[in-house]
């Protein structure tokens, strides 16, 4: 979350989607070095996650900031008519080539993409991976290879934590 924090701050985005909010602890992050009139639009389809989130908002402060989108980002992003300065994916891994061409849509030119668990416990890079991860290792593994040769963003992957993506869009 620290890398995170990081690249808000450099970046002072005014409009930042958050996709997988789960509960909230990514969003409150962001949003406390989000500047003053920023706004943060955060996705979530689970009902319980979406009931924790908006309690953690709220103790937190940061109701004013924070707006969470209810439902499947696969449903709502196409519906989305903000542009964003900032895209924090982090949601369903066998969504994320879905999720990412809504992304590129959505994200302003300049703007950062930022992706989590691209090492995805390091079985993304791995030559042996255990039969319980070998289809999401499969799966982040092809979106690997698509984020960093799509040709409208400069994307590098970051061995941090569970792998980072950072994208800037051209």
């Amino acid at each position: 979350a620290e890398f995170l924090e990081q690249l808000i701050l450099a970046k002072r985005p005014k409009r930042v989607l958050e996709i997988g909010t789960a509960i909230a602890y990514s969003s409150i992050r962001i949003a406390r070095v989000l500047g003053e009139k920023s706004l943060l639009d955060t996705i979530e389809k689970g009902k319980i996650n979406i009931k924790l989130a908006e309690e953690f908002i709220l103790k937190a402060g940061m109701g004013g900031k924070i707006n969470i989108l209810k439902g499947d980002a696969l449903d709502l992003m196409p519906n989305l008519e903000n542009e964003y300065d900032f895209i924090f994916l982090d949601a369903d891994k066998e969504d994320y080539e879905k999720l990412f061409h809504y992304s590129l849509i959505l994200l302003r030119k300049n703007g950062i993409l930022f992706v989590d668990n691209l090492l995805w416990h390091g079985y993304a890079a791995a030559a042996s991976v255990p039969a319980s991860y070998r289809k999401s290792a499969k799966i982040i593994r092809e979106f690997n290879r698509l984020f960093v040769n799509q040709t409208s963003i400069r994307a590098t992957i970051y061995p941090v934590g569970d792998g980072i993506g950072v994208g800037i869009k051209l």
